[in-house]
């Protein structure tokens, strides 16, 4: 719901490998997602995936571009979990998602998770993830928005997060848009770690 209090669920079961384009008769994917909007207009949510046996597939949840098994392994399993917070100020009138196309007139996030990589054959990888953005309506056909996110590794694991090899990974991003219609946006962004 837009305005006022409102408390939902969310569930999806599909297969947990990426690019799959039919059911491939593997273990299965879970997804659980709760959310509440307990004051408006802060609205808070929880989610739980488990990718089920991977093999040495690739999961469908991606962890700055993190989605493949470890070097050796010969199979692998990914559970994550995450909690998001969003506060919507000066509140407008469209729907409450997407982000690009509300008009609130200021739409803080942050967000924060942590993954488990089950590996057989190779270690076990796991790490934590974080975001917090900020996006201003400056007008009705134009925003600005800015973004800090990161990843770290548990231990001295390294991985390829976004093309770097690190333990680490920062980005930080800067953009604007200009909604050109209702189903059209011309963005401008850039990004550094």
């Amino acid at each position: 719901k837009d305005q006022g209090t409102s408390v939902g669920a969310v569930a999806s079961v599909s297969d947990g490998a990426t690019g799959v384009g039919k059911d491939n008769n593997g273990d299965k994917a879970f997804m659980g997602k709760l959310y509440a909007t307990p004051v408006a207009p802060l609205y808070l949510s929880g989610t739980f995936y488990d990718s089920g046996d991977l093999g040495t597939g690739k999961s469908e949840m991606s962890i700055a571009a993190l989605n493949s098994v470890s070097t050796n392994a010969t199979e692998w399993a990914r559970e994550a979990w995450e909690l998001n917070a969003r506060v919507d100020l000066w509140k407008g009138k469209k729907p409450f998602n997407p982000i690009a196309y509300n008009d609130s007139k200021v739409i803080l996030r942050g967000a924060y998770g942590e993954f488990a990589d089950d590996v057989t054959g190779a270690d076990d990888r796991d790490g934590a993830f974080s975001f917090a953005d900020v996006m201003v309506n400056v007008c009705a056909k134009f925003y600005v928005a800015a973004r800090y996110s990161v990843v770290e590794l548990d231990d001295d694991a390294t991985a390829k997060l976004n093309s770097v090899t690190a333990n680490m990974y920062e980005r930080y991003s800067v953009g604007a848009g200009y909604r050109w219609s209702d189903n059209t946006i011309i963005k401008l962004g850039y990004d550094w770690n």
